[in-house]
């Protein structure tokens, strides 16, 4: 089995516009899984929904998280065919929105439903927090973290994460910060990070599975 990124896009908007459109550099193939990861800033808003140019059908993989003045949701979709894709993010209203949709390809192919367990940590002030932390079923998993502050003017100084690799944000700008890890083994993953200063902070995790018959929505809730 084999789980590869295939590309990634990002939208940040600090005027607000309603909807947020992000297209993929290059083609979408058919059967991929597409992640589309967003931090609204404002406590507010919500997204009323995701489309995109494909005709594919997005589902949320984690329930809405609002931090301070800050709202984070996550959604997914498996490809149903290929081509030329623009993902838009429809919101209550106008607001300052960061996205980043990324396309990833699995040897196995997806389920219709990959998601296994998901997990979310929400801080009060800390310079270091503690990481939020998930298990999995299977031994090849695809974990995707998205972490961010109600402060949007904190970033993260460096990362601290267990056996996890920092997604090449394709605008380096952006505020909240994607991770990713591709498991070797079933079990317990950690994801956590360094900021200069304290700040109320949140990171949540999705581990998609790339095999029908694992478990799935084992879903856990963190609030330290």
């Amino acid at each position: 089995m084999s789980i590869t990124p295939t590309q990634a896009a990002v939208a940040t908007l600090n005027s607000g516009a309603d909807p947020v459109t992000v297209a993929f550099g290059s083609n979408v193939t058919s059967g991929n899984l597409i992640e589309v990861s967003i931090c609204i800033q404002a406590a507010t808003r919500t997204v009323d929904g995701v489309t995109d140019t494909l005709g594919n059908t997005y589902t949320a993989s984690m329930p809405i998280q609002i931090v301070g003045t800050t709202t984070s949701y996550r959604f997914y979709t498996v490809s149903a065919s290929s081509g030329a894709n623009t993902v838009s993010v429809n919101l209550s209203g106008v607001s300052s929105t960061n996205v980043i949709i990324t396309e990833w390809t699995s040897s196995t192919g997806w389920p219709a439903n990959p998601v296994d367990a998901v997990s979310v940590t929400v801080s009060s002030t800390s310079a270091h927090p503690q990481a939020t932390s998930l298990s999995t079923a299977q031994a090849e998993e695809l974990i995707i973290a998205w972490q961010g502050f109600s402060n949007t003017a904190q970033l993260t100084s460096s990362i601290d994460i267990s056996a996890t690799q920092d997604y090449p944000n394709p605008d380096s700008s952006i505020k909240p910060k994607h991770f990713y890890l591709v498991t070797s083994s079933s079990g317990a993953y950690q994801m956590g990070f360094v900021t200069p200063a304290s700040a109320i902070w949140w990171m949540d995790a999705v581990a998609y599975k790339n095999v029908a018959t694992a478990s799935n929505n084992r879903r856990v809730i963190m609030v330290s």
